[in-house]
């Protein structure tokens, strides 16, 4: 599941559209009772604000499904 399959949203630029879809997706979940949920709803906010950030620089159409975290050379 992508970050905008988990807030329910199609991907966008608009980071107050973001907002309120995290919002929404956080009021129908118990972070107590399932931290889990919590922490890939949260993951899934940040990523999308960094996508949307992205797409606002380059607005060019992206294709999230194929855009993958910076790998951490070691």
């Amino acid at each position: 599941m992508n970050c905008w399959q988990r807030l329910a949203i199609k991907p966008t630029s608009d980071l107050r559209a973001i907002k309120k879809a995290y919002a929404v997706q956080l009021k129908l979940m118990d972070p107590e009772t399932d931290p889990n949920a919590f922490i890939a709803l949260r993951e899934a906010l940040q990523r999308a604000q960094f996508e949307a950030e992205c797409l606002a620089q380059n607005p060019i159409q992206m294709d999230t499904a194929n855009i993958l975290p910076r790998q951490v050379m070691t």
